[in-house]
C-alpha cells in the first residue's frame, strides 16, 4: 500500500475531559461481545456458590451485565437475577442467550450505575459487578449498594477475560494497526479511556463492604485468527462505531488479518488468563 493510499486515522473528535456516557461505550458491540469475550471459569461459580451459600433463594443484582457472561451461569444457583446494562442491544443479546440456555429467572433491565438508587430494586442478597466496575463511580456505587443490600449480603467484583489476559506477542501488532486507523488515543465512546489509578482493593477497603477475600484461577484460552479479530470489535477502543464507516472498519480488519497471518502463520493464539473474584462483606 503506498503512502498516498494509506488510510487516515479516524478524525472524529475525542473529548479528553468528558465523563463516560455508559450508553455509547458498547452500542455496536453486542454480537462481538457475546461471541468473542471469554467466559468466566466454572470453578469461579462453584466457589461463589459454596462460599456465599447460594441455595436458590437469593435475589441478585448483576450491574453492568453486558450480554450475560456472568449473569447466566450465576442464575443457576439463585432465585433471580436482575441484570442491568445501559445498552439495549447487549440486553437483547443476553436475553436471547438466556432463552437458549433455558434460564427464565433473569430480569433484563436497561439502566446504569448512576441511576441505581432510582431503579426501585428489592432488597438484595448479592450484587456482582464484573468487567464494568472500572466504568463506574465506584465509591458512590458501593455507598448506594450499602442501602440496598441485606445485612448479611455481599458484593462480588470479578475480573477475567480481556482484563485478566496476559499480553501476547500479537497484541502490539494489533495495537500498531489500530493506531494507524483510529489514532494514538485509547478511546471510550466519544472520550478517552482513562484508567483509574486507585486499585479496586483500596476502593473496597474504604467502603461499607471492607471485609474482602480474594480467590483466583489461572488457565489458558486458545483463539484462532477469526476469534482474535472479532475480539477487537468487542473492545471499547475499537468498536465498530469508532470507525468512519463500514469500509474503514473492513480495511482495518483486512490489515489486521494480513499482518497477523504473516507474523503468526500457525493461526494459534494462546492466552494465559487470571480470573479473580473479590468477595466483599460488611466487617
Amino acid at each position: 500500500m503506498s503512502r498516498e493510499s494509506e488510510p487516515k486515522a479516524n478524525q472524529a473528535p475525542v473529548d479528553q475531559s468528558a465523563p463516560y456516557n455508559p450508553g455509547e461505550l458498547f452500542d455496536t458491540t453486542a454480537e462481538y461481545y457475546s461471541r468473542y469475550r471469554v467466559a468466566y471459569p466454572d470453578q469461579m461459580f462453584e466457589h461463589l456458590r459454596a462460599r456465599l451459600s447460594l441455595d436458590g433463594s437469593q435475589v441478585v443484582l448483576d450491574l453492568g451485565c453486558g450480554t450475560g457472561l456472568f449473569t447466566i451461569p450465576l442464575s443457576r444457583h439463585v432465585q433471580s437475577v436482575i441484570a442491568v446494562d445501559p445498552e439495549p442491544s447487549m440486553l437483547a443479546e443476553g436475553a436471547r442467550w438466556a432463552r437458549d440456555a433455558g434460564r427464565r429467572n433473569i430480569d433484563w433491565r436497561r439502566g446504569d450505575s448512576y441511576g441505581l438508587a432510582e431503579m426501585a430494586l428489592p432488597k438484595l442478597d448479592l450484587t456482582v459487578i464484573a468487567a464494568a466496575f472500572h466504568w463506574m463511580d465506584r465509591a458512590e456505587v458501593l455507598r448506594v449498594l450499602d442501602e440496598l443490600t441485606r445485612e448479611d449480603g455481599a458484593v462480588v467484583v470479578a475480573t477475567g477475560g480481556v482484563a485478566g489476559a496476559e499480553k501476547g506477542p500479537w497484541d502490539h501488532v494489533i495495537a500498531d494497526v489500530r493506531k494507524k486507523y483510529l489514532g494514538p488515543h485509547r478511546r471510550a465512546g466519544k472520550g478517552l479511556h482513562l484508567p483509574d489509578p486507585v486499585p479496586v482493593e483500596s476502593i473496597l477497603d474504604d467502603s461499607p463492604f471492607s471485609g474482602v477475600e480474594e480467590a483466583t484461577w489461572e488457565w489458558e484460552y486458545e483463539r484462532d485468527l477469526d476469534s482474535l479479530i472479532g475480539l477487537q470489535f468487542s473492545l471499547s477502543w475499537s468498536t465498530p462505531a469508532q470507525f468512519r464507516d463500514d469500509d474503514h472498519r473492513r480495511a482495518f480488519e483486512q490489515e489486521v488479518r494480513r499482518v497477523l497471518s504473516d507474523e503468526f502463520p500457525s493461526g494459534r493464539f494462546v492466552q494465559k488468563i487470571t480470573s479473580r473474584a473479590l468477595i466483599a462483606h460488611r466487617p
